[in-house]
């Protein structure tokens, strides 16, 4: 029932993940103890030293790292992101891949279920997991661009369609060095519709 409700269906959507999201930090509010966040050395330090911005005066509320969607979960992305940076340099490709509500396999998904891509963004999200996924393994297991030495990706979606930011770095003698071999990978299409 809840499925068939179009719109709505978004709107309970957002209410349910507002509510997971209400329950997860009056958790991480009110058993800080347990969290042991006292042990966040490096926090306390700066803390204590004031390398906090002025609009972070009130009470003291430390997210765990684990906490996804956190400053602490974000920033701790990007270093291990960095890391690889630093061990196996600058990456070769940044690729963004966007979900396409047009996909034949959700074509013929919603024409089934009579349904428009809108009303099942469960739906589209699921679609594009399982098509990032493939992806990966072209990319990383069957060599689509030659030997991969790293991969990193990160999936998003607030607004808008699910896409993902992948980051690849390649073997040494499997890099693209001339412009041709660059402009033979490089596909951009803006639709007429």
């Amino acid at each position: 029932m809840i499925i068939k409700a179009e719109k709505l269906t978004q709107q309970f959507i957002v209410d349910a993940f507002t509510m997971i999201e209400a329950r997860r930090t009056s958790y991480v509010r009110f058993h800080q103890k347990k969290l042991r966040y006292e042990n966040y050395v490096t926090l306390t330090e700066a803390l204590s030293k004031g390398q906090v911005p002025s609009s972070s005066v009130g009470k003291r509320i430390i997210l765990p790292s684990s906490f996804t969607g956190g400053e602490r979960y974000s920033r701790e992305n990007f270093q291990d992101a960095m890391t690889i940076c630093t061990t196996a340099g600058f990456p070769d490709f940044f690729i963004t891949f966007t979900c396409n509500p047009r996909w034949l396999e959700l074509d013929r998904l919603f024409e089934g279920l009579n349904c428009k891509p809108e009303d099942r963004p469960d739906l589209m999200s699921r679609i594009f997991k399982i098509k990032l996924n493939r992806l990966m393994r072209d990319i990383t297991k069957d060599m689509l661009f030659g030997t991969c030495r790293a991969a990193i990706y990160i999936e998003f979606q607030k607004c808008g369609l699910p896409h993902a930011h992948i980051l690849l770095w390649l073997a040494p003698e499997d890099k693209f060095t001339s412009a041709t071999q660059i402009d033979s990978i490089i596909f951009a299409k803006i639709s007429q519709s």
